[in-house]
């Protein structure tokens, strides 16, 4: 699955057909019932914080560094590393992101494993092959329409 965009509008790619599908939403079905901000899938991968507008608050709990974002509503935990994010939702709940360590990749560092959690569903991610700095021949990927 390849991803661009940014928050209102993401364009899911996919890399073995080259065909493009957009999306007026900034989510991402992981599974039926689940939607997930498409910034979570960047994170899962980098493991480096989703973009938002800007800083509500900064505290510290035990060993972790604790970051309160205005828009969208966020919670980032810290300790060297981005370990947790928790998304509040506009409509109320939330969905929480646990990162596991970090692997070396071909070019650089990724998140080995994740953990997706929304109200009794969880869903764990093992990357079990991360492909960085993948090239596509010349006119792989043909957009008819502006982007």
């Amino acid at each position: 699955m390849a991803l661009a965009g940014g928050h209102g509008k993401t364009i899911r790619i996919d890399p073995a057909t080259g065909k493009k599908s957009f999306h007026d939403e900034s989510s991402i079905f992981l599974a039926e019932n689940l939607a997930i901000p498409a910034s979570f899938l960047r994170s899962m991968i980098t493991g480096s914080a989703p973009t938002f507008d800007g800083i509500k608050s900064t505290s510290i709990k035990g060993r972790l560094h604790v970051v309160k974002t205005i828009n969208p509503r966020m919670d980032f935990y810290y300790t060297n590393r981005l370990e947790k994010i928790i998304y509040h939702f506009a409509n109320g709940g939330s969905a929480g992101l646990v990162l596991g360590p970090m692997a070396d990749g071909p070019v650089a560092p990724f998140v080995s494993s994740a953990r997706l959690s929304y109200g009794k569903l969880t869903i764990v991610v093992r990357w079990e092959k991360v492909i960085q700095g993948n090239g596509f021949e010349d006119g792989f990927f043909e957009f008819d329409e502006p982007v």
